[in-house]
Formats: structure tokens, C-alpha cells, sequence
């Protein structure tokens, strides 16, 4: 997509916002599972079905998803999540149903057989243009499996990056990333795994781990982030920077997001022209905000859209009552703005 449509695009989004338009849904979180073989220190989404064995049983059928996907006409990008996304056998057939040329799937990369098995069949689907496949690594060895509290995790995650290397040969559509979440158990760690990237040529993103009692189930975890490590979070990006100066998400980051945790960073744009479907047909604004719209198997999108509820959501957002910087909401927003794409675009030029 050319720069002149991205503005163009970003203008009606940030106007039309303003005079109370509705905006077409473009970006898209799906967790289609909260089942997962990890345990990892940062997130609890794992202990939901132990805690509540029917939960499982509330999944989304294809055919639910198939008639709520009927219903996103605009759909650009969607990242596919959990919990492990790998583990729903019919993975392929859903995301059959989702009509969008971007596909994101993160996973935590521990069942590398099955992964390439459900990858080989994505990737057969002819309306996905872009296939991102992105693996969770918090740290090296020993440390990483600490993290995710699975041992050998780490041998298996690389794995499966070397077994979607040698598929990506074959097939351009498919991109490969490891994704880093940053706590205070994985900090001298982090630029290990983002050399680890640059030796295995695969994209690297980085993001401190945040709270959320909807989608990571991590409200009381102790291993956040305070002010005594915000020094070495600085240091991390500074030269993240240096490394990869026309990187726009950790220019924020550093110059935004760090001097202030507690504000938002830029105007939000979830829950106006972005969402989030649990895997139990709920829509939410993002994967951070608890403020539950509706449920989809009950009312249509355009209902949920038009209640009291989301109105309520949105006056909210709009009003800065929550803050997050997450890069699978943030990137959205900045590109929704036509003043924070201008900043970005300028940001590109600048050195480190």
C-alpha cells in the first residue's frame, strides 16, 4: 500500500472519528483459544480452563465463526492468538473463514510438527497475501524456558523457526518473527534474543509486558516493570534504535510510552476501527481494556456497535481513562492519525 493511500486513509479515519462517522473495522484480534501449553511467568490465560473445564466447551464452532466473519467487510489485518492458537485442530478452516489479505499468528512454537503441518495448509488459502508467523522468546536457554515455564521451550521454538525457514524458501507469502515480552525476570536477556533474530534472519519486536485481567489474566503478577528498572528499559531501546532507526514503534516507545506509562501515549483508536473477539464470540475495543461489548452469537456487529454500551466505551477511550501501549493496538493508532503518521513519517529520517 502506497504512502498517499495510508494518509488518505488516516485522515478519513481520524475526521470521520471526530464528526462521529462510523468507521469501516480494518485490524482485527482474534484469540480463537485460551488453551495453552505454556506456563509462562507473565501471563495466566492458561490456568482459565483448569479453573473451569466448560469453558472449552464455549468455543466458537466453525460455523459461528464463519457467520460472525461475514459480517467484517473491511477487514485488512487480523492477529490470530490465545492462548496457543496451534492447538485447535481446525486452525486452517477458520482462518478459511476470515477475510482479510494479512494474517498474524503468534505462537510459543512447542509443537513444531504441527505447526508446519497447519502453516502448510494457510498457506494454500488464496485471499492471505501476508502470513506472519511470530514466536514468543523472552530469553536464552535455560532462562527462556524459566520464563515460560515449560522446559525445553527454547529448543523447540527454535525449531520451529528453522523448520518455517526452510518452508519460506518455498513460499514468499510467509513472514517469520520472534516476539519478546519484557519483565523484570528477562531484562539482561533481551537484546541476547534480538541478536538471536539477526543470526536466524527473522523480524524481532519487543514490548514490556503489561497488565490485563482480560486477556493475559495477570492483574496481580509481580514481575512488571517499576521506576527502578526504567533506566535499563531505556538503554534496551536506545539502542534498538540505533540498530533499527526507522523502527516507529520503539521511537514511541522510548520517547513517549517510557516517560509516561500511565498516559496514552496517542489518541486510541481502538474500539472505533479495531477490536477484539475472545474465543467465546465476545467483542471487546483491544485485548487490554476488560470492557466487554456484547457477545456476537447473540447480536450482530452492527447492534453491538450501536449500543449504549460501546458508546460508553468509546467516550472513555476517547477520554484517556485507560493506557496501554501494546504494539498490535498502538501501531493502529499511530497510523489512524494523520498528525502521528506525519510525526512518524519525519520520525524515519531521524538518527538514533
Amino acid at each position: 500500500m502506497n504512502i498517499f493511500k495510508v494518509f488518505k486513509r488516516s485522515v478519513f479515519s481520524y475526521f470521520g472519528r471526530g464528526i462521529g462517522m462510523s468507521l469501516p473495522i480494518r485490524n482485527l484480534n482474534f484469540a480463537v483459544t485460551y488453551r495453552c501449553n505454556s506456563r509462562c511467568l507473565s501471563c495466566d490465560i492458561w490456568k482459565n480452563y483448569i479453573k473451569d473445564k466448560s469453558l472449552l466447551k464455549e468455543e466458537l464452532s466453525i460455523e459461528e465463526i464463519k457467520a460472525i466473519f461475514l459480517q467484517f467487510k473491511h477487514l485488512e489485518s487480523v492477529g490470530i492468538t490465545g492462548g496457543e492458537p496451534f492447538l485447535r485442530d481446525d486452525l486452517a478452516d477458520i482462518i478459511r473463514e476470515i477475510k482479510a489479505r494479512s494474517i498474524i499468528i503468534s505462537t510459543n512454537g512447542l509443537m513444531p510438527e504441527r505447526i508446519i503441518k497447519s502453516v502448510g495448509e494457510i498457506v494454500k488459502i488464496n485471499h492471505i497475501k501476508e502470513l506472519g508467523i511470530s514466536i514468543s522468546i523472552d530469553a536464552i536457554g535455560d532462562s527462556n524456558d524459566m520464563v515460560r515455564g515449560v522446559k525445553g521451550s527454547y529448543e523447540k521454538s527454535l525449531k520451529t523457526i528453522r523448520l518455517l525457514k526452510k518452508m519460506q524458501k518455498k513460499n514468499k507469502k510467509i513472514a517469520i518473527g520472534i516476539s519478546n515480552t519484557i519483565s523484570k525476570v528477562n531484562i539482561k536477556d533481551v537484546l541476547k534474543v534480538y541478536e538471536l533474530a539477526k543470526r536466524l534472519d527473522v523480524i524481532f519486536s519487543t514490548r514490556l509486558a503489561q497488565s490485563s485481567g482480560l486477556f493475559y489474566n495477570n492483574i496481580s503478577s509481580k514481575i512488571f516493570i517499576d521506576k527502578e528498572d526504567m533506566p535499563s528499559i531505556r538503554g534496551i531501546f536506545q539502542f534498538l534504535l540505533k540498530e533499527q532507526p526507522r523502527n516507529v514503534f520503539y521511537r514511541y516507545y522510548l520517547e513517549k510510552f517510557i516517560k509516561n506509562p500511565n498516559k496514552q501515549p496517542v489518541k486510541c483508536f481502538s474500539g472505533f476501527n479495531s477490536f477484539f473477539i475472545d474465543p467465546y464470540g465476545n467483542l471487546y475495543p483491544c485485548i487490554m481494556l476488560n470492557r466487554k461489548i456484547g457477545n456476537l452469537k447473540e447480536k450482530s456487529l452492527r447492534q453491538l456497535l450501536n449500543s449504549s454500551e460501546a458508546e460508553k466505551i468509546k467516550e472513555d477511550i476517547s477520554k484517556n481513562k485507560c493506557s496501554c501501549w501494546t504494539d498490535c493496538e498502538a501501531l493502529n493508532s499511530v497510523y489512524s492519525s494523520p498528525f502521528e503518521l506525519t510525526r512518524a513519517f519525519f520520525s524515519l529520517f531521524k538518527g538514533g
